[in-house]
């Protein structure tokens, strides 16, 4: 079996951070805003007046603050390396009543001796034979089979086909998550290769009701190097799939997803940004709003501490591709003949037990 593919260097960043709380939140998102209260909170040094700034941003008392900080500490280290299933959706205000498909899936994996975080994305067309759909809808028809908690369907069905149990699975909607860059002030990102995307779908158009193409996308460009993005920039970079170059298909895309997620994850773990009191409170409102019931903040700590007991000084993010034939020759991945899928755009699986292990390696779980 051939081994998994190793993006190029510029997705494998190591960050130097000021502690371990800190060093923890390369895992999500919810685990950056989490981990920086517990930074916070337990840095008493900042005094009373920080704290009042925090909570004032986060509509929490700072005697909640340190109630929340006590009982995040006093918690067990966690055991286990965590697995996460991060799903991206492109639900917006303006789809209507659309069910949500999702836009992003990556695996993550933290190893919690060395520091390393395994990162796998899915793309969006694999197909599964068992429901007749791509993992892309999975979400959408968990609205309808787990009314109050519909990521539980895409994480069964992942589950069974990687064979690995997924301890969280966080859903990130598209539309917060610029929200969070615009909090941030921005993020840095260093685009790999130059493109242009002429059909880029225009957030401020209901596709409810227009039908006009020339209304219902725009034109987005971008150029090689480093670009401070704003929120909505952020989106248009991670989510373009329409470049007439190979930055136009689906691994060209999960690519600059996690150079987006890491450039973000870099932002957010700035000492600079623990000198910032509003901007950690407006963080921790964020997670509380968004991701505290997929990832809870005492689960968050467990993880840290197991960090601090292996005296880990610093996380590695590690990224892979699945393999994908005719480019891999044993690749476990392959796009069909449109002719043989009823015109669908697919990717199906070669070999369920190398698609399992090779997802296994990818995530250091074989």
């Amino acid at each position: 079996m051939k081994p998994v593919t190793q993006q190029e260097p510029t997705n494998l960043k190591e960050f130097s951070l000021a502690t371990v709380a800190v060093k923890a939140t390369a895992l999500a998102i919810a685990f950056v805003v989490g981990s920086l209260l517990v930074l916070a909170l337990v840095a008493a040094a900042f005094g009373y007046r920080y704290l009042q700034k925090i909570g004032n941003a986060s509509n929490h008392s700072p005697q909640d603050l340190i109630q929340i900080a006590k009982t995040a500490a006093a918690v067990a280290p966690r055991e286990n390396n965590p697995v996460f299933l991060i799903l991206g959706t492109d639900s917006l205000t303006t789809r209507g009543d659309i069910p949500p498909l999702t836009d992003t899936m990556l695996l993550a994996s933290l190893d919690l001796k060395t520091g390393t975080l395994h990162l796998l994305p899915l793309p969006r067309d694999i197909w599964n034979e068992a429901y007749k759909t791509k993992i892309n809808a999975l979400l959408a028809y968990g609205i309808e089979r787990y009314p109050e908690k519909p990521e539980q369907f895409p994480e069964e069905v992942i589950e069974e086909m990687i064979g690995i149990p997924i301890d969280y699975t966080v859903v990130v909607a598209m539309d917060t998550l610029a929200d969070l860059v615009d909090t941030l002030g921005g993020v840095a990102v260093s685009v790999p290769t130059s493109f242009i995307d002429t059909e880029f779908p225009n957030p401020d158009v209901d596709i409810t009701i227009e039908r006009d193409p020339k209304k219902l996308y725009k034109t987005v460009s971008f150029s090689k190097g480093t670009e401070t993005m704003s929120g909505q920039r952020f989106l248009e970079f991670i989510r373009s799939r329409h470049s007439d170059s190979e930055e136009g298909n689906d691994l060209a895309r999960s690519q600059r997803q996690q150079i987006g997620f890491a450039a973000l994850l870099q932002a957010a773990t700035q000492e600079s940004v623990v000198k910032q009191p509003t901007t950690i409170g407006k963080l921790f409102a964020f997670y509380e709003s968004a991701y505290v019931t997929a990832l809870p903040l005492n689960d968050i700590a467990a993880i840290a501490k197991a960090v601090v007991e292996n005296s880990v000084s610093s996380v590695t993010i590690d990224s892979r591709t699945l393999t994908v034939r005719p480019s891999v020759k044993d690749g476990v991945l392959l796009h069909p003949d449109a002719k043989k899928t009823n015109n669908i755009w697919l990717y199906q699986i070669t070999d369920e037990k190398l698609f399992r292990e090779e997802v296994g390696q990818a995530l250091n779980k074989l």
